[in-house]
């Protein structure tokens, strides 16, 4: 019981953070522009390392927040060196068990595809 409850505060708290960035990568991305040579690679891990249909709201957050790093400005060489192991993780959750995961990673991995 303590395990469930440590394991869904910890979920509770990268949900929070993962739409903290999403919000910042919207509203204020120049903000950020020194740290996606550490927020692309971190995501790319995060989507491919999270596999359970139980943190389906936090893939989805940080598949938008990919799709989001697209549309960086200044993000653009650190995406373009990234481009391959990205679009490899989003061609991995094509077969995802879920149809919102396989969904919205199929819209990314187009959008990595046709921006960069």
């Amino acid at each position: 019981v303590e395990s469930e409850m440590l394991s869904s505060k910890a979920s509770g708290l990268l949900s929070i953070v993962i739409a903290s960035l999403a919000k910042m990568l919207s509203n204020s991305p120049d903000d950020l522009t020194k740290f996606m040579e550490i927020i692309i690679p971190s995501l790319s891990l995060l989507c491919a390392s999270i596999i359970s249909n139980e943190y389906i709201p936090i893939q989805v957050l940080v598949l938008q927040c990919l799709e989001l790093a697209t549309k960086h400005p200044h993000a653009r060489n650190t995406a373009q060196r990234e481009k391959e192991q990205v679009v490899a993780v989003l061609s991995a959750l094509v077969d995802h068990p879920s149809s919102i995961i396989r969904h919205t990673a199929v819209q990314v991995r187009n959008v990595w595809y046709s921006t960069l």
